[in-house]
């Protein structure tokens, strides 16, 4: 069994993938406000009215704005490299009730961002006409160029009751990245004018539903048929999609931007899983981890993960008492059965710690060490099947070595008689002694021209083809 080790200096610029269900983040609203050309706008409404009424001196423009703090958005995109992530603003538009449209009618909007940050502190409580930062009073869709930088433009037909608006693209992209102050500053306005007639609205985040209008970060070409960031956009822990026992528990999320992660309680009989039906001899299962001490020096097990494929055969991977990353062989393509230790990944491992026994690492006191652990299966289903194992460093986005040209595998190899591919992923904690909790789960399906080599950054990875 011949494996290497690579240090791998940069994030991992991996992967274009197949489209499938989605993990996303959520960004939620800081604050957000409607001004009216009357002096009546409200920070405290449910809605966010946008109005271009007939007339520059109208007392019934109305002009949206919301911001957003950004302080983790940098690192939450630094802890999704490689995984194909668009960033989008949504716009949850409901019925206003004020004034009236035809179904027919169709509007124009357009989303500008504040680039002037000495007047990004603006507060929904005071704002108004006179004071909203980059406001061009002469009309009620200007605002004030030299302050401000267009997102883009949408239309929409009638009440747009019920209708998402999504923002994304390079000019949304570049806003965002340009920010320094950790504030993002928006304003909508409606080009379309008319005289008494309907004023648009979204939700706002006083709505009783929804929490008004999002920045989400869009995996794009997720595989995983679930929730695996473990959590809704509004925060709440959540396991649709996955089968699960009770030792599958919530706990804080374990990286940037992420606000609910999974805590798996050793102390139970049980496992969590879903079936991906990543259906291809290629396949990548990208995650975060935190694992508690699993005892027994060489044996037993904190954070153990199951890959297992179609037909049967699976990869059984743990870390034992030392803090030693294990797979274990027997049936593989040569070798002794047992866990064999992947000597390439080893001195990074650092145990996490729940001082108080609550069932998480989040209390003063505690120790929390997030690994990010890849494995990416090159061949499932043919008849030389292997996988690589990239592991980072504790509390790193970036892998920090690799063990590669793998061939352990439990129970059989990859079965070619059968669909090739990953069937279950499985968190179990039967057979361990150490909790550990786990976070935004990504499996991908490369495409061909995007698998055999991975850019980084001023190395490149040449992969050792058999």
């Amino acid at each position: 069994m011949k494996r290497s080790m690579l240090i791998v200096p940069a994030a991992f610029a991996l992967l274009a993938v197949a489209t499938g269900a989605r993990a996303d983040v959520a960004f939620l609203v800081q604050d957000d406000a409607y001004v009216q050309s009357s002096g009546i706008g409200s920070g405290a409404a449910n809605l966010v009215l946008v109005k271009r009424d007939t007339g520059a001196v109208s007392s019934s423009h109305r002009k949206g704005y919301i911001s957003y703090d950004l302080t983790d958005y940098q690192a939450a995109l630094a802890a999704r490299s490689g995984r194909g992530v668009n960033t989008q603003l949504d716009l949850p538009f409901v019925f206003t009730n004020v004034g009236g449209t035809s179904a027919s009618t169709v509007w124009n909007f357009e989303v500008y961002g504040l680039t002037d940050e000495s007047v990004d502190s603006w507060d929904e409580s005071t704002i108004d006409y006179s004071n909203a930062p980059a406001n061009d009073a002469t009309d009620g869709n200007t605002v004030d160029g030299t302050k401000t930088t267009s997102i883009a433009t949408f239309t929409g037909m009638g009440t747009m009751s019920g209708v998402t608006q999504s923002i994304s693209g390079a000019a949304l992209d570049s806003f965002l990245n340009s920010d320094t102050d950790n504030v993002g500053t928006f304003i909508i306005v409606r080009n379309t004018a008319a005289g008494d007639n309907y004023a648009h609205g979204f939700q706002s985040k006083e709505a009783t539903t929804g929490g008004g209008a999002k920045i989400k970060l869009i995996e794009t070409g997720n595989r995983l048929d679930a929730d695996s960031e473990f959590e809704t956009f509004g925060g709440s822990f959540d396991k649709t999609g996955w089968s699960s026992t009770g030792a599958a528990l919530e706990h804080d999320g374990l990286i940037a931007g992420s606000k609910k992660a999974v805590f798996m309680d050793s102390s139970q009989s049980g496992n969590l899983a879903d079936s991906p039906d990543a259906q291809s001899e290629n396949f990548s299962v990208d995650m975060y981890f935190a694992t508690a001490d699993g005892g027994g020096g060489g044996g037993d097990r904190g954070f153990n993960v199951n890959y297992e494929f179609f037909g049967s055969g699976q990869i059984n991977l743990r870390v034992n008492g030392v803090g030693q990353i294990q797979v274990y062989n027997d049936q593989g393509l040569g070798g002794t059965t047992g866990w064999k230790t992947l000597s390439d990944l080893s001195g990074l491992i650092a145990f996490s710690e729940d001082n108080n026994v609550d069932l998480d690492f989040t209390d003063v006191g505690d120790v929390l060490n997030v690994f990010r652990i890849k494995l990416v299966m090159y061949g499932s289903g043919t008849a030389n099947p292997y996988y690589d194992v990239y592991l980072s460093a504790a509390n790193s986005t970036t892998f920090a070595a690799v063990a590669t040209g793998l061939q352990f595998f439990q129970n059989d190899v990859p079965d070619a008689s059968v669909s090739a591919g990953l069937e279950l992923l499985e968190f179990d904690i039967a057979n361990g002694n150490g909790n550990y909790a786990v976070d935004s789960v990504y499996i991908a399906i490369p495409e061909p021209a995007g698998f055999a080599m991975l850019s980084l950054g001023a190395l490149a990875l040449l992969h050792r083809r058999r």
